[in-house]
Parts: structure tokens; C-alpha cells; sequence
């Protein structure tokens, strides 16, 4: 196990498309070989509350757990 992991999808803009929980997973998947991950297992979905302090109309987040094997 290398440790938690975090994606995020966000909706930057009022004529963007909404965030997708796709676009979130393609984000941490891309955290996770950065780490020299395998893979990533246990992920699960959030939205922020709060989007506009992150300069975001709209945010979704995927976590999870990236591993490696050897």
C-alpha cells in the first residue's frame, strides 16, 4: 500500500460542463502512477461544499487507496 490518494473534477467555469465522477477518477488514477501505483482500490466519491474558495462552481472528488505490486 503507498497511501491515500485524491482526485478532483472541477467546474471552473458557469459555461463548463458539470464535474463527472469519471473525470475525478481519471485525476487520482493519474496520482496514483505518479506514485508508482498499480493500481487504486476502496474508491469513494465527495463533493466540496465550499467549491467557490477553490475557484470552482462545482466540485467532485474520487478517493482511494493506491498500491503497488511487485
Amino acid at each position: 500500500m503507498l497511501g491515500k490518494v485524491t482526485g478532483t473534477a472541477c467546474k471552473n467555469s458557469m459555461f463548463d460542463p458539470p464535474p463527472t465522477k469519471e473525470t475525478a477518477v481519471i485525476q487520482l488514477r493519474q496520482k496514483a502512477a505518479n506514485m508508482g501505483a498499480s493500481g487504486v482500490y476502496g474508491i469513494t466519491y465527495g463533493t466540496d461544499p465550499n467549491p467557490v474558495s477553490k475557484n470552482c462552481w462545482a466540485i467532485i472528488t474520487a478517493t482511494g487507496t493506491a498500491y503497488s505490486v511487485k
